[in-house]
């Protein structure tokens, strides 16, 4: 619920005729005394079961401990390339022409998908969480793939939209899109990139999925994703055998090497692998050995791997027809078919498709005649 806020004028009023002092809240809920300062001064919010026995502590509904949303609006995330500067404003205006897209979405709009239950940043429950995660996507596998992940998401019903965005000129590399009015996820795929990062990009959204407004700060939010996406596409054995291996080449000119080869097996970031190591190291009392030395070998490593896109289409560009033909049938979108159905019911021009999709108006054109012909 971190897009909510404590109403803490009722709270303060209850508790001063209850007689109870932030002492005396912190010990009934099983918390620190700090941790309820923070939530009187508005520092912070409860997570949602802590929320929850605020209430019956206070005899408060939930309803009357937190304040009305003060917004609607759409929550933007997005992976930008190096040294880009995004226009967040140009987001939000695309979730907010997506929001007549969502009666055309195959979705039960009374049902939540399914969450994880008391998220935190602790290695332990980060390690079990990456393990049931790992168990649903089918199988024992070292190498998790695309399809296992894009699986996962549609039970997730994260609305999963494939873009042709180019190589340079967008600066996206993935935009998340959460609509709060209908509590959907909008995720767009770059096509138009290295491989090494595509899965953590889908893994991360998937996770914040599992956990939106489970944390009292966005930026323990994402520290959580980070964690977690590693160690789902990383297992902690693998990452140990690695640190293993790291440590006996440490002192030679091939330090990399196991790391690079890991990548090219995994078909994970160098970035990941090392931050997963690093983890490790830390969680078993060893000094991490990568640290920010990974970034380097990093520019030259990509040069090996041709884009996503290259995988997918025969051509490229490909066609906006092979576009929509290989996003349903691969990636499993409902975007094509509710945006081609909106369109038609409202008669919406072209211009509709650009804002929706963040398309020039050339792309945009084609996109629009492949849906309504």
């Amino acid at each position: 619920m971190a897009d909510r806020k404590l109403n803490l004028e009722a709270i303060k009023a209850r508790m001063a005729e209850l007689g109870l002092s932030a002492s005396n809240v912190a010990k009934q809920l099983g918390v620190s005394r700090a941790i309820v300062s923070e939530w009187i001064n508005g520092k912070k919010t409860p997570r949602p079961r802590i929320l929850f026995e605020l209430g019956m502590l206070l005899d408060l509904k939930i309803s009357e401990v937190l304040l009305p949303e003060s917004s609607a609006e759409p929550i933007v995330a997005y992976r930008k390339r190096s040294n880009s500067k995004p226009d967040l404003s140009e987001a939000v205006e695309m979730g907010k022409a997506l929001e007549h897209l969502v009666d055309y979405l195959p979705f039960n709009k009374l049902q939540s998908p399914p969450g994880l239950l008391n998220p935190n940043n602790s290695h332990d429950y980060i390690e079990s969480a990456a393990d049931e995660i790992r168990k649903t996507l089918d199988g024992d596998e070292l190498v998790i793939d695309v399809d296992a992940l894009v699986k996962s998401c549609r039970e997730l019903k994260i609305v999963l939209v494939p873009v042709l965005w180019g190589e340079k000129d967008r600066k996206y590399n993935a935009l998340s899109v959460f609509l709060p009015k209908s509590r959907t996820n909008w995720v767009f795929l770059n096509l138009d990139v290295k491989p090494m990062d595509f899965k953590f990009w889908i893994l991360h959204e998937m996770i914040h999925a599992m956990v939106r407004g489970a944390f009292p700060s966005n930026s323990e939010e994402e520290q959580f994703c980070d964690a977690l996406a590693g160690a789902v596409l990383v297992p902690a054995d693998y990452a140990e055998r690695l640190l293993d291996q790291t440590l006996l080449a440490i002192d030679t000119d091939e330090v990399f090497k196991p790391l690079l080869n890991a990548s090219r097996l995994l078909i994970v970031s160098p970035i990941t692998l090392a931050h997963r190591v690093d983890a490790i190291a830390k969680s078993k009392g060893r000094n991490p050995p990568f640290g920010n030395t990974v970034f380097a070998v990093c520019e030259n490593f990509n040069k090996e791997f041709g884009l996503v896109s290259e995988a997918y289409f025969e051509s490229i560009p490909p066609s906006a027809e092979d576009l929509i033909r290989v996003s349903e049938a691969k990636f499993g979108t409902y975007a094509y078919k509710a945006l081609g159905s909106y369109l038609k019911v409202t008669g919406a021009s072209e211009g509709a498709v650009a804002a929706m999709l963040g398309l020039s108006a050339v792309d945009a054109k084609a996109v629009y005649h492949a849906l309504v012909g």
